[in-house]
């Protein structure tokens, strides 16, 4: 995700994960991981969705 935040043209990104096979283990940590990281003057939002939210 780190990669692919230069890309955008923006002050706050959002990123809606569906992890449909249980990839991220510890959700919370990989949130929290980008979240309270400012990139290139942008701030992160994390959404992670996962089969047993759908």
């Amino acid at each position: 995700m780190a990669s692919d935040m230069i890309h955008y043209d923006c002050h706050l990104l959002y990123f809606y994960i569906y992890d449909k096979v249980g990839i991220i283990r510890n959700p919370i940590s990989f949130k929290k991981t980008y979240e309270n990281k400012t990139i290139d003057n942008k701030s992160v939002k994390v959404f992670i969705y996962t089969h047993t939210d759908i």
